[in-house]
């Protein structure tokens, strides 16, 4: 075998195969710009056919990899010669890429449908290689039920792996299709048992509507219930269920499947690289992984992620247990890697770094000074280079900032006049005036055909632009690193004008993420990367292009371990002393797993890689920070990102003060819920007779003087605002108010506010933008996920001291930290939300569902689906269609 991997080898290094691919290359980009090709002899493709098919049979991935790139190559160069057609085919086959071959089609053979049984193409090839093809056809082949599946040699692996064992760790680019093949996992494991739990863990909350929506068009099952939130006792019933949480999510299933057994069937994690986020969430999903082992060890558990490097290694590091592997670095689309350098004299300097490492330039002219443009606007600029490089395509403009995707797109769209916009487009147009403001950026943008995106949109809107931009229907699309989040958006180009992620720069591994994205294997065998380089002298993008984009993944947990002598410094202190991000989380985790098993604890710092002599001074040091605690162990892990000494202060003035202090009663038990109490009558009222507002106020207050959340706010998610404005807004957004109602309150009061110089003029686009985005940020961090963490921790602390009848009459305080999370007091919009269903739409439904008589003892999706539409507008019929959730027609 050695022997032949060296044959291989030296066809793989081959000059003139390598000379080929440049050549190829630069054809394939020059038709860009209708420049002429390079003229290549047709022995230099016979022979290079001839070599590939060799390489395609190597069992090393860079010999696969590059069989694939000439294979696409030789065919985009003369796609339309039948011979060419037929031998990429047979290439395609060898190499495990069938799933491809849809694209070679520009003949009037289908290559797709060769079925040796039906003779179809009989001709095209001899009985031989027809026989090759068909088994490979078969082989490659994944039927559920009456759906029959073309895969690739890695998919298909994946989906043997998956039937095989029960720890599967994968490694793939973003465009192989690994999330493809585990939704069709879930399909068959669904439809083959009649009870089955699946838990879908995504990295942020973006991502749970967009799994949802998938996995409910993928499985069309009444019997199958999906979830996106976990409430208590969800699992009592007889059922299928796939519960869809963030790892935040995730902790209200922990605490239940501590106090009662069920079972968990199977976990995915998606996007497990996260666990290295050093500025907070990484050591949260690291220890929820944690317990998710520990507490459902029988579970298939997969995990996925993009380009990492020995992703074994990373699955043990988490799980303490061994794995068996699914890797690959072929990907069906390959790119076109460029750098775009601005020149003076209105000319442009494209080079193309080809894939022998070297790098090949040439020079336009342009009748425009693209340079000046550049000086003067990004934005601009960005249009005229797109018209220059990537017109009537898709095109992704990465942006390190949001606020900074906005401006270029209002930039882009500047000049533009009268563009032709789809329906679909001018719905979420319609939609944005109704429900946001008629002066918000993106319904300007999107009415002359542009978008953008960023983690500071509205759900319903964010996967509206999805949607369009996937089909086509917007072409230009401005985005930030939601793309490295596991959004699915591949274009046709990417243009990247700054590597950074807000302020920091992208590593080369999320370098790597971001540019898989250029090429859509459903229209195209390849995208193009155009790294500006504004100037002669900003240069960055060939040093990004020669880095690997693989890498091994670090936890955050064992980063901080890195400067292990100024780490142990910071272990005696509370974390909110702590000014390093990566310490503050790194000592509240270790906190966190040394109370969880004091006995285990030296065993886990061994298997980190610490010293015997380093464990004792780690563990001297951390016992005697909580020497003192008086809190409960088993309470501290049911909020593992809260450090255990700020939560023991909780728990001692929780004690000191009276649990019935610490919670809001139920509407039917304060007679003065919502009235208004002036502050001579609180003065001379008891706590619990005050009305929400101030009671809800004065928890707030209690909170932050512990946990200093308004700063966390700050300094974290840049949201400057008080704790009265935080009560606010939570009271607001409680109360089932649309975004527009939210949005109108804040502009009416900052259009009179009393300060003139915070005071907004309500014809001023730019301020209101400044309030929407404000506005917006306030409720997606402040209100649902910093408030609803401190609350959850107030809640878990009274419940441990209380019993449950003392608690009947505090339900509505318990149910706090959910009803904010979800922005709802109503059970029927919780219930429709935790089912996917965004806050916007769910509200929207509700309205409509009060109207019916007696609608509180009918099940509301049991009346969704008998009808084929509501009384709303088109965008959200559309949305519920898409859901599954109306009658089918």
């Amino acid at each position: 075998m050695s022997d032949l991997v060296d044959k291989i080898e030296s066809i793989y290094n081959d000059e003139l195969l390598n000379n080929l691919i440049n050549d190829l290359i630069f054809n394939q980009f020059y038709q860009k710009f209708n420049l002429s090709k390079i003229p290549i002899a047709k022995d230099r493709i016979r022979k290079a056919i001839w070599l590939t098919s060799i390489l395609s049979t190597s069992p090393l991935e860079k010999h696969k990899n590059k069989a694939q790139l000439i294979s696409s190559l030789i065919y985009l160069q003369d796609s339309f010669n039948i011979d060419i057609e037929r031998a990429s085919y047979i290439l395609f086959s060898r190499i495990g890429n069938l799933t491809g071959t849809r694209l070679l089609n520009n003949s009037s053979n289908d290559f797709s449908q060769i079925q040796l049984e039906n003779n179809i193409l009989i001709d095209s090839y001899d009985s031989a290689i027809l026989l090759e093809l068909e088994l490979e056809r078969r082989n490659k082949t994944v039927i559920i039920g009456e759906e029959q599946i073309l895969t690739t040699a890695f998919q298909k692996k994946l989906w043997d792996d998956i039937k095989s064992y029960d720890k599967i760790v994968i490694s793939a680019p973003t465009s192989s299709g690994k999330s493809f093949i585990v939704k069709k996992a879930i399909k068959e494991k669904i439809l083959n048992n009649d009870e089955y739990f699946i838990l879908y863990v995504v990295p942020t909350r973006a991502l749970i509507n967009q799994v949802s929506e998938e996995l409910r068009q993928e499985i069309n099952d009444n019997d199958v219930d999906i979830k996106t939130v976990y409430i208590h006792d969800e699992t009592g019933l007889n059922f299928k269920k796939i519960f869809i949480l963030t790892p935040e999510r995730c902790l209200s299933l922990l605490k239940e499947r501590r106090e009662h057994e069920f079972k968990i069937d199977l976990i995915f994690i998606d996007e497990i690289q996260n666990v290295e986020d050093t500025q907070g969430r990484g050591t949260l999903f690291e220890f929820v992984f944690q317990e998710l082992i520990k507490l459902f060890s029988e579970a298939i558990i997969i995990a996925a992620g993009p380009n990492i490097e020995n992703p074994n290694k990373l699955y043990e590091n988490i799980f303490n247990i061994k794995s068996n592997s699914s890797e690959t670095m072929v990907s069906p689309v390959f790119q076109i890697k460029t750098i775009v350098t601005v020149l003076h004299d209105k000319k442009i300097r494209f080079t193309l770094i080809k894939n022998s490492e070297s790098s090949q330039s040439f020079e336009i002219e342009t009748s425009i000074d693209l340079k000046q443009i550049f000086l003067k606007s990004t934005g601009n600029g960005l249009r005229e280079l797109i018209n220059i490089c990537g017109a009537d395509e898709s095109n992704i403009i990465y942006s390190p900032k949001g606020n900074w995707a906005e401006n270029w797109a209002l930039k882009y769209i500047e000049p533009l006049q009268d563009v032709q916009i789809h329906s679909e487009v001018k719905d979420i147009v319609e939609f944005l005036e109704d429900e946001v403001h008629p002066f918000y950026n993106l319904a300007i943008c999107l009415n002359k055909g542009v978008a953008f995106h960023h983690g500071n949109l509205p759900d319903l809107v964010r996967k509206e632009i999805e949607d369009c931009f996937l089909e086509g229907k917007i072409k230009i699309l401005f985005c930030t690193s939601t793309l490295l989040q596991g959004v699915n958006l591949p274009a046709n180009n990417i243009f990247i004008v700054s590597p950074k992620k807000r302020t920091f720069p992208l590593s080369s591994f999320d370098f790597g993420n971001l540019i898989g994205r250029a090429g859509r294997i459903k229209d195209s065998l390849f995208g193009t990367v155009f790294c500006i380089e504004k100037s002669e002298n900003d240069e960055w993008a060939e040093s990004y292009y020669k880095k690997s984009p693989r890498k091994e993944v670090t936890t955050a947990s064992n980063s901080a371990l890195d400067n292990f002598d100024d780490f142990i410094g910071e272990l005696s202190k509370s974390s909110l002393e702590i000014s390093s991000d990566i310490d503050s989380n790194g000592v509240i985790f270790y906190r966190q797993k040394y109370l969880q098993d004091i006995d285990r604890f030296p065993i886990y710092l061994q298997n980190k890689g610490l010293s015997e002599e380093e464990s004792n001074i780690f563990i001297e040091n951390i016992s005697s920070s909580v020497a003192d605690l008086l809190i409960p162990l088993d309470i501290l892990s049911l909020n593992p990102t809260i450090d255990p000494i700020l939560q023991n202060i909780l728990y001692v003035q929780i004690l000191d003060y009276g649990f019935e202090n610490w919670l809001i009663p139920s509407i039917s038990n304060n007679r003065n819920f919502y009235k208004h109490i002036s502050d001579e009558e609180k003065i001379l009222t008891e706590f619990k007779d005050w009305s929400f507002y101030l009671q809800f106020n004065d928890l707030l207050k209690r909170l932050d003087e512990i946990f200093h959340f308004a700063n966390e706010a700050f300094f974290k998610h840049n949201i400057s605002t008080s704790i009265n404005q935080i009560t606010y807004y939570c009271r607001m957004w409680l109360g089932n108010k649309s975004l527009r109602e939210l949005i109108d309150s804040d502009l009416k009061f900052y259009s009179t506010h009393y300060n003139l110089a915070k005071r907004i003029k309500l014809d001023d686009k730019e301020a209101i933008n400044t309030r929407i985005n404000k506005v917006i940020k306030i409720n997606s961090i402040v209100t649902t996920h910093i408030v609803v963490k401190y609350l959850k921790l107030m809640n878990d602390l009274v419940e441990s001291i209380t019993n449950d009848k003392v608690l009947e009459n505090y339900k509505f305080s318990m149910a706090l930290p959910l009803m904010l999370e979800l922005g709802t007091t109503e059970p029927v919009v919780i219930k429709l939300i935790s089912k996917g269903i965004s806050r916007s739409i769910s509200l929207k439904i509700f309205s409509e569902f009060k109207k019916v008589p007696n609608y509180e003892e009918i099940d509301i999706f049991d009346w969704l689906r008998s009808k084929t539409e509501l009384k709303l507008k088109p965008i959200y019929n559309r949305y519920l269609k898409k859901m599954k959730l109306l009658k089918y027609n």
